[in-house]
């Protein structure tokens, strides 16, 4: 009979007698144990025992939805800027669709029943009005409640919790509400809303509406209610015989007045603003602003139309002056459906221009992709014509807000990127007295500078004399909004170039960074496709000394046209930079590996001369005095290796144990760590064997054998392959770290990112349970107590990190020992799991740490169970 069967044997025996020695489990039903089947992972749960979360500190956190509105506000701690629309997310923060920023950090307006707007909708309009109690802020939208209580599409926020704005007659709006102004028409200040809605607080209104403060009344004249369509703006506005409000949207008619998209209410009746026979404009209108140009005070309006009045050349923008319409120079144009959605002063230090912002291409003709400034006589746009843009979709506001280092405009909209750097929905031209000529874009980002606009594919730390500092390699030229080619130092507070950088005839890629010590200090190798470091001829190879570029070319003929992975070997007397990839010599081919004593290059090629056919070598690492090779290639210097070879200082040779030869698919990533039992290489790619043992993309090779790393769920990845590899100690010893374009390990849902402590697999879980990135993690790093990892990805453990994240973790003391799947309660799953455990011998069935298996384990165990979570 076999050891499992016996096993099983005793346990039947051995549960029901503990079961019965001890009494009945807390909250447990009747337990009945036959043969258990395969352990899998969806009773056994995920057995993490690390619960932090991953810091976007070094990402860019951004909206993660679009913007709506802006609006400066005091709740009585100062001036803060108020930001809405589809979002629920401000940086790493819940914030549910409107926020707070206070000039160093994002918060959620959070009140006794519950956090921001509720629902999937958005809110599409802020606005300041004290209706006798004080100011509070008013959101509208079509949302349906705030802060857990039904407000139906308009709520208020007084600082402290959300209400309802509840009349007489019912409850705020029928449908969506786009505007809101503050108007006093004689009976005192009310709050003016204007929409899509028919019905206000129980009465017809006709798509505006005038709120007091205790009940909703319509905008009654003798010829109808309210306008005959959607009003998407509004704005207060003395011509010179006392203010009016002013309206702009899609309708045609306000009461029985005919408008043409614009019109005016008195408090008693409704105006066109009409001109020489033509009403309004001749299409929609969508921003409304009062500006002076230095000539006095004026309405501008903003849309999709081409003509007002009489300027039939308004071109989406135009000024109302004592009865006039007047276009502002040839106006805003663009492909496709060209539009202005918000217009805003702003004074630069330059004087207060007027600026337009929505989605086009152009302002009286000059480029200016989305936004630019109207200075009375010309249209300008914000920065150098390269840096000008901001795209990924549309701007629909634009604010002035302070946060103590004077006034700075504030762009919300649909838009990802400013001046070609990461801006998620959000971003801030600075202020810049004359004659300063160096405004800019910058991300509103608490603490940091945000992440890198495309692909990170090689981390390091190093100690370069500056600080600790990690430097982050890749496909990118800028880095938290510096300028930084294919190579960047972060230095725990911000990004920095690192010199000049790289370059060369195509967009410089950085694949590799070793530390590597010559013989005199360390420094920093970066290896990749490039052509020059620091502006001088380095060809795919370079040193860096933490303040100079140095070239490795030599007199070998050797050519680095693209250097994948380097390893350092410093442990005998010659130190030795090696250096893998594309590597050619005239009259050889391919080389594909070399080794760089500080002076010379030498090729590694065996007693045929020749390097790796057909493929490229992907990664390096050194075991012992061994260096090992791998990638794609199947033969190196004429011997058969299958992907993987060590080379013994003379000769390469395949990795062949009792199980077979090498791997059966590209090998991608190489890292030595030791389980306990020894070091040993582990190799990552997308292999499903090594050797003959089934070892689906990860793989262990201790110097003679192959192994699986399988735990009592399962073993190997799934739903991808492994890119990347990095040992890194959290505090509780070393572990193995994954990444890649996996989805699984061992049986578990990981999403590119994985752990292995040398027994059993855990995904990298936030306390929101997002597990991993959204997209390939390609480059894994220890940096201190954090793991840094990089990318393609722009979401890690569920919030926004600009390809790049941080990891930081710590293993609180377990107060419910006994259960083992980590989900808060206690059940036969954990039971189950135990067994399992059990069975496999795994250290977590060690439960009263004698080092041996026995009936004492499950008797301590079971006690834990009946004791119960706390």
């Amino acid at each position: 009979m076999s050891c499992i069967r016996l096993l099983r044997r005793w346990i039947r025996w051995q549960i029901p007698a503990c079961l019965f020695l001890i009494g009945p489990i807390a909250g447990a039903d009747p337990l009945v144990v036959a043969d258990l089947p395969a352990p899998s992972t969806d009773p056994f749960g995920e057995c993490v025992d690390c619960r932090t979360s991953w810091d976007p500190a070094i990402g860019n956190p951004g909206f993660n939805g679009a913007l709506r509105d802006l609006v400066v506000f005091d709740d009585g701690s100062g001036p803060a800027l108020y930001a809405a629309g589809f979002f629920t997310q401000a940086g790493s923060t819940v914030v549910n669709r409107v926020a707070r920023w206070d000039g160093s950090e994002w918060s959620p307006l959070v009140g006794p029943n519950g956090v921001g707007i509720g629902g999937s909708n958005e809110v599409a309009a802020l606005a300041v009005f004290d209706d006798g109690h004080g100011p509070a802020l008013y959101a509208a939208g079509n949302f349906l409640t705030a802060g857990g209580i039904s407000v139906n599409r308009i709520a208020k926020w007084d600082g402290h919790e959300w209400s309802a704005l509840a009349g007489p007659e019912g409850v705020g709006l029928n449908n969506i509400a786009y505007a809101l102004a503050v108007y006093d028409d004689g009976g005192g200040p009310a709050l003016y809303v204007g929409g899509r809605f028919t019905i206000a607080g129980g009465i017809a209104v006709g798509r505006v509406a005038r709120w007091d403060g205790q009940e909703w009344s319509a905008l009654f004249t003798l010829g109808g209610v309210g306008v005959n369509d959607t009003v998407h703006c509004m704005v207060v506005h003395d011509p010179g015989n006392g203010e009016s409000l002013y309206i702009g949207g899609n309708f045609t008619f306000a009461g029985s007045v005919q408008t043409q998209y614009v019109a005016r209410w008195n408090g008693a009746a409704w105006f066109p603003l009409w001109q020489s026979g033509e009403w309004g404009t001749n299409g929609v209108v969508s921003s409304l602003h009062v500006h002076d140009d230095g000539s006095g005070e004026a309405l501008y309006a903003g849309g999709s139309f081409t003509a007002a009045g009489g300027a039939s050349s308004a071109n989406r923008v135009a000024k109302w002056k004592n009865g006039i319409w007047s276009a502002l120079g040839t106006g805003i144009q663009g492909a496709g459906s060209p539009r202005v959605l918000s217009l805003h002063s702003f004074d630069d230090g330059n004087g207060s221009a007027l600026y337009a912002a929505g989605l086009f291409d152009t302002a009286g003709g000059v480029p200016a992709e989305n936004i630019a400034k109207w200075d009375g006589a010309s249209w300008i746009p914000l920065g150098d014509p390269e840096d000008a843009a901001v795209s990924g979709g549309s701007i629909s506001v634009v604010q002035t807000y302070d946060d103590g280092d004077g006034p700075a405009l504030y762009i919300g909209g649909g838009f990802t990127s400013a001046a070609g750097r990461p801006a998620n929905h959000i971003a801030r031209w600075r202020v810049c007295p004359p004659p300063s000529d160096e405004c800019d874009w910058d991300q509103i980002i608490p603490g940091v500078g945000g992440g890198v606009v495309s692909w990170v594919s090689a981390l390091q730390a190093f100690e370069d004399g500056n600080s600790p500092s990690l430097y982050a390699g890749g496909l990118f030229q800028q880095a938290g909004g510096v300028q930084a080619s294919s190579l960047a130092r972060w230095d725990g507070v911000e990004w920095k170039p690192v010199g000049a950088g790289l370059g060369g005839a195509t967009q410089p890629v950085v694949y590799a960074l070793q530390l590597h010590n010559s013989g005199s200090d360390t420094a920093l190798y970066v290896g990749g496709q490039f052509a020059t470091a620091g502006g001088q001829p380095a060809t795919g190879i370079a040193r860096w000394d933490a303040s100079e570029w140095a070239s490795l070319d030599d007199a070998s003929g050797l050519i680095f046209h693209t250097v994948y992975s380097m390893a350092s070997a410093t442990n005998s007397d010659q130190p030795l930079l090696y250096a893998a990839g594309e590597v050619t010599r005239l009259g050889i081919g391919n080389i594909g590996v070399a080794a760089w004593d500080g002076e010379t290059w030498t090729p590694l090629t065996g007693p045929q001369g020749i390097g790796p056919a057909g493929h490229f070598i992907r990664a390096l690492a050194i075991l012992g005095s061994d260096l090992y090779a791998a990638g794609e290639f199947t033969t190196i210097d004429g011997v058969v290796v299958n992907r993987i070879a060590r080379w013994d200082g003379h000769a390469w040779s395949a990795l062949t144990g009792p199980e077979g030869m090498g791997l059966d698919g590209p090998a991608f990533a190489m890292a030595v760590f030791d389980d306990g039992s020894g070091p040993a290489l582990y190799v990552g790619g997308s292999f499903t064997t090594a050797g003959s043992i089934p070892a689906k993309g990860v793989a262990r090779w201790d110097g003679s054998h192959w192994s699986a790393l399988a735990d009592v769920c399962a073993a190997g990845v799934a739903g991808g392959h492994v890119r990347s590899l990095a040992v890194h100690d959290d505090g509780t010893g070393p572990a193995l770290y994954l990444g890649g374009s996996f989805t699984h390990v061992g049986g578990r849902t990981v999403n590119r990112i994985a752990r292995w402590d040398g027994h059993r697999w855990s995904p990298l879980i936030s306390p929101a349970e997002f597990r991993g990135t959204n997209d390939w993690v390609l480059a894994l790093a220890s940096w201190g107590p954090t793991l840094i990892a990089g990318g393609d990805f722009t979401h890690a453990g569920g919030v926004p990190a600009g390809r790049i994240a941080a990891w930081n973790c710590s293993y609180p003391a377990n107060p419910c020992p006994a259960d083992l799947n980590d989900d808060g309660s206690l059940d036969f799953f954990d039971l189950a799991l135990f067994v399992a455990l059990f069975q496999a011998q795994d250290p977590a069935a060690d439960f009263n740490n004698d080092g041996l298996f026995n009936f004492f384990d499950f008797r301590d165990y079971l006690l834990a169970f009946n004791a119960g979570c706390p």
